[in-house]
């Protein structure tokens, strides 16, 4: 079992999620775009970025990859990492986040992607 190590990048910290990252969660993935690019149904509630979370930090402890919570200014901005689920047709191990709009267009999944890769 790999517990999710911290990294940092020159703006970025990458860190395992928290239960103290539940209702940024649930701001990030109800918001309408994300919503709309992941395709979450409307009524994503709490307990769904709560096992959300859960699956990450999860899969860490199985595969020893997941996402990373992603910080920026102090401020909870998204995740992003090593993404491999269990479902026969996947092609292999992929680099994904989930960024929250107010923060795009600031290379943030750039510069956390390439460190989740490193």
């Amino acid at each position: 079992m790999t517990a999710c190590p911290t990294l940092v990048t020159e703006r970025l910290v990458l860190r395992p999620f928290a239960e103290s990252d539940l209702d940024d969660m649930l701001a990030l993935r109800s918001n309408p775009e994300v919503r709309r690019t992941l395709r979450l149904p409307e009524s994503y509630a709490r307990a769904d970025a709560w096992r959300a979370m859960a699956l990450w930090r999860g899969q860490w402890a199985l595969r020893g990859s997941g996402h990373w919570a992603v910080v920026a200014d102090g401020a909870f901005v998204g995740h992003v990492g090593l993404h491999r689920p269990e479902y026969p047709d996947w092609p292999g191990l992929e680099v994904g986040w989930t960024i929250h709009p107010d923060w795009w267009g600031q290379g943030i999944a750039t510069e956390a992607g390439r460190r989740s890769v490193d």
